[in-house]
């Protein structure tokens, strides 16, 4: 059986997954990675299942899982809720050196406090926490990250600030569901952005 998520390995919707699966044991089941909410959602086979953040503690719900669960046909069969926590990582000595910070659309609005003493600093949207990563791994002097604090641990920057999220109990709460059955399955939607890893 596959288990479509948001990926790829590392986000916090692997960590929900891995949680779900700890809870709930599924013989011979797969993680199967995809970038966007819409190939998650079209990924989950008749015998399959997938998970979609719902819900953030610090900012709200999430849009794009709201418009599929009132359009789709899909049957949620769980939810399960992870800790969401954030770090920095920057080819910086210092705050102040930051020129550009990539940060995750969700992310962005769960560490305002951090981005208050960025005021002159450009911040360039992401559509993954990952892809932040990426960004900052083939960027130059002066890029910084929003990351899972996960992260901090296994990247090699010059410089790391732990836990910039605004409040230590952050959490994002994961829905997994089935498709129904024998009903027609939706497109994504347009002008509403799909592709995001809370």
């Amino acid at each position: 059986m596959k288990f479509s998520v948001l990926g790829p390995a590392g986000t916090f919707a692997d960590a929900a997954a891995k949680k779900y699966l700890s809870l709930h044991p599924i013989k011979n089941v797969e993680i199967d990675y995809h970038a966007t909410f819409d190939q998650v959602y079209q990924a989950v086979t008749p015998d399959g299942i997938g998970l979609l953040p719902l819900e953030n503690q610090l900012d709200g719900f999430v849009l794009a899982t709201l418009q599929r669960l009132q359009v789709a046909d899909i049957d949620e069969i769980g939810e399960v809720t992870v800790p969401v926590n954030f770090g920095l990582a920057g080819k910086v000595s210092s705050l102040a050196e930051i020129k550009r910070i990539y940060v995750q659309f969700k992310t962005e609005g769960q560490c305002q406090k951090l981005l208050s003493q960025l005021p002159n600093a450009q911040i360039i949207t992401t559509s993954s926490n990952m892809v932040s990563v990426e960004k900052l791994q083939a960027g130059m002097t002066g890029d910084a990250a929003i990351m899972p604090q996960s992260q901090l641990a296994v990247q090699d920057f010059p410089f790391k600030l732990d836990n910039v999220a605004d409040q230590t109990d952050n959490n994002t709460r994961f829905i997994v569901f089935k498709k129904t059955a024998g009903r027609a399955e939706i497109t994504s939607t347009t002008g509403c952005r799909t592709t995001c890893e809370i």
